[in-house]
């Protein structure tokens, strides 16, 4: 069964903070217009830990993001920033 936005939102918020050193400081917006964005602020601090090595971290988060969306029928990408 696919996700909802809500959810997706919240699994997000719970794999992004259990990367980071701050969780209290992870804040996750979604932007709808023209497409659905989900923009993560973490730390500078923990920036490093979300991207990963290579880049790596970042690229299964955008997957997993991609994933989920294609499911619901929607265009989803994210964004990390500090």
């Amino acid at each position: 069964m696919p996700l909802s936005m809500s959810e997706l939102h919240e699994v997000l918020t719970e794999i992004v903070r259990a990367l980071v050193k701050h969780p209290n400081q992870v804040v996750i917006k979604v932007e709808t217009l023209p497409r659905i964005m989900f923009v993560i602020s973490v730390a500078d601090e923990d920036l490093d830990m979300v991207i990963g090595k290579q880049g790596r971290t970042a690229h299964s988060l955008r997957m997993f993001t991609l994933a989920a969306g294609h499911q619901m029928g929607s265009t989803v990408s994210l964004t990390i920033t500090n």
